[in-house]
């Protein structure tokens, strides 16, 4: 589906971009940042100015660029297409016609019309372009909004831009000049973007907890973390399975399609969620049972050092006749428990680092 859409998407920008590259801006910023949300505002200048520094036409650099950044190999290739497709068959067809047309006035009339709204189409994204690097948490009077450092670059690019002797020293340090200060402002001048986006989800129809993050920074509209909360739990009450693996798929495509933007966008934290009485009965069946003080028995036996890594429970105290580890599978569920007793070598060691107070720094496998 996601290559369908690239593919649509940069057909629409190749057939009615008119004018060359610049006219194409603000099409190509229609599809990809207002309508799909693959790239945000900020992104669409860095997809602009990385266009512009690389040889070919804007619209096919950004075609291939956003292809790949959203499905891959395969997306950059089917974008490619999508852009360079109209225009192959358009100007085919109108190099014959204007070969053979060229001295009509209506022809000439027609070509003459679209020039004006070809300049209006170009100034408007460079306009928008502009805001969004000078004022990069949206245009503002306030001084302390104005990123300088991007204004500054644009003075010093102006100028070598209009330096009627530009030889190729002028030339070679603008170059310098462009990487150069990419470089120095890329972490500097710009904020990272926030990555939180859900809070913690969880379901009484289900075995899991789920925490969304971005992995990179898109447009999220409005009420982000009430949709996003919506997306989980709502694949969460449906789930019939338990298996975190399918879970997570179904999140991501959830969380995808309500955002609009592939499922590498977001990232999943997924943990085992269990309420104390369904705790207690999985317990209770490997011969774990609850005491009044919260600690642990195994068989009878009070338990120094207790974990459940999968669950994220750990618990430990200075005496007890035995250490447990409950081993679970990738489904959530009890396996095995490892005891340790008195006399066990791992049981022993455990004592000695009870005793320095450093039984959280324990090697992974004495854990």
């Amino acid at each position: 589906m996601i290559y369908l859409q690239l593919f649509l998407s940069f057909l629409q920008i190749g057939m009615f971009s008119f004018g060359g590259g610049y006219a194409a801006m603000p099409f190509i910023q229609d599809q990809v940042v207002n309508l799909h949300h693959w790239l945000s505002l900020s992104e669409f200048t860095d997809l602009i100015t990385i266009s512009q520094m690389t040889p070919g036409p804007i619209a096919v650099n950004s075609a291939t660029f956003v292809g790949l950044k959203i499905a891959g190999f395969l997306g950059a290739v089917v974008a490619t297409l999508g852009c360079i497709l109209p225009s192959c068959l358009i100007v085919s067809i109108l190099a014959y016609i204007y070969q053979k047309y060229h001295k009509l006035t209506m022809l000439q009339t027609i070509l003459s019309s679209l020039r004006p709204a070809v300049v209006a189409m170009i100034a408007s994204a460079g306009v928008s372009i502009l805001v969004s690097c000078f004022w990069p948490n949206g245009f503002s009077f306030s001084l302390s909004d104005i990123r300088f450092s991007s204004i500054f670059i644009f003075i010093i690019a102006f100028v070598l831009l209009h330096y009627k002797k530009a030889t190729i020293f002028v030339m070679l340090f603008a170059v310098l000049f462009t990487f150069g200060s990419a470089a120095v402002f890329a972490t500097g001048g710009q904020a990272p973007f926030p990555s939180y986006l859900s809070a913690y989800c969880a379901s009484s129809n289900c075995r899991w907890g789920v925490k969304a993050t971005l992995s990179r920074d898109i447009a999220l509209g409005e009420n982000p973390q009430m949709r996003a909360d919506n997306a989980i739990l709502s694949v969460l009450r449906e789930d019939t399975t338990g298996d975190p693996d399918i879970l997570k798929r179904e999140i991501k495509a959830a969380l995808a399609a309500e955002f609009g933007v592939e499922r590498r966008a977001f990232t999943l934290d997924i943990s085992l969620c269990l309420d104390q009485k369904t705790l207690e009965k999985e317990y209770a069946a490997w011969g774990i049972t609850p005491q009044e003080d919260g600690t642990w028995l195994y068989q009878g036996e009070s338990v120094r050092t207790y974990e459940d890594k999968m669950l994220g429970s750990y618990q430990s105290r200075e005496k007890g006749a035995a250490d447990i580890s409950v081993q679970r599978n990738r489904l959530g569920e009890i396996t095995e428990v490892t005891v340790w007793r008195q006399g066990d070598p791992q049981y022993d060691r455990r004592g000695e680092r009870i005793e320095q107070g450093r039984f959280s720094n324990l090697p992974a496998a004495e854990y």
